[in-house]
């Protein structure tokens, strides 16, 4: 399995906009970039795609999250938490997050 390119995008919006985290969407191997490399080595590859997302009624688990990067620091999370909690009582309802995923079946030749 891997993620696309634009897994958790809003989420990882609402980080780089107060912090200076770097998306790994420079991914050297991802749902969008997968194919190609793996059809180097493989006679078959068949790509199927799971999208979906998460529904985050709180505050909290957002704030975890972020607080876990290490491109975080105390002022950032603390600016982030404002404006994900702001985010949430502006919204209608829990905030969306989609994510972007799947997996590469190959077959040698």
């Amino acid at each position: 399995t891997t993620n696309g390119e634009d897994n958790l995008a809003e989420l990882r919006g609402m980080i780089t906009a107060v912090s200076d985290f770097v998306p790994p969407s420079a991914r050297k191997f991802s749902l969008e970039s997968g194919g190609e490399q793996l059809a180097a080595h493989f006679a078959e590859v068949e790509r199927y795609e799971r999208d979906s997302a998460l529904r985050v009624p709180e505050v909290e688990p957002l704030v975890a999250y972020a607080g876990s990067l290490s491109a975080v620091g105390r002022e950032e999370l603390a600016t982030f938490t404002d404006r994900a909690a702001a985010r949430l009582e502006d919204g209608d309802g829990p905030l969306r997050i989609e994510k972007s995923m799947g997996l590469f079946v190959v077959r040698a030749p």
